[in-house]
């Protein structure tokens, strides 16, 4: 029951940060005077979670590699004892050690 409370309360947590990120992602577009939606966006809350935004596949997947389409590239997530946390609507919740972020045309 404890860690259940604790599971609730931290998705909540990066619920509240990635509502956060995504109203400061509106800022930035408006700033910037962007018309058209932004392709992708990447928000590390820390070295173990990654909130990848604008996934259209996921290429591979294991423990150690995850490979994302965005779009026209993909973006490549190293580490160890990667999963995918959460998914849904183009969003990708990433957990794990992560020690790099790369992207690839």
């Amino acid at each position: 029951m404890f860690l259940s409370k604790i599971l609730c309360a931290f998705s909540h947590y990066l619920c509240l940060n990635f509502i956060k990120f995504i109203m400061f992602k509106e800022d930035i577009k408006r700033k910037l005077n962007l018309l058209s939606e932004i392709g992708f966006s990447l928000c590390m809350i820390d070295r173990r979670h990654l909130v990848v935004s604008g996934v259209k596949r996921i290429n591979t997947l294991n423990t150690q590699f995850i490979k994302l389409k965005i779009g026209a590239e993909t973006v490549e997530i190293c580490g160890k004892s990667l999963e995918i946390n959460q998914i849904g609507g183009g969003d990708v919740l990433v957990c794990g050690v992560i020690s790099e972020v790369k992207f690839e045309q």
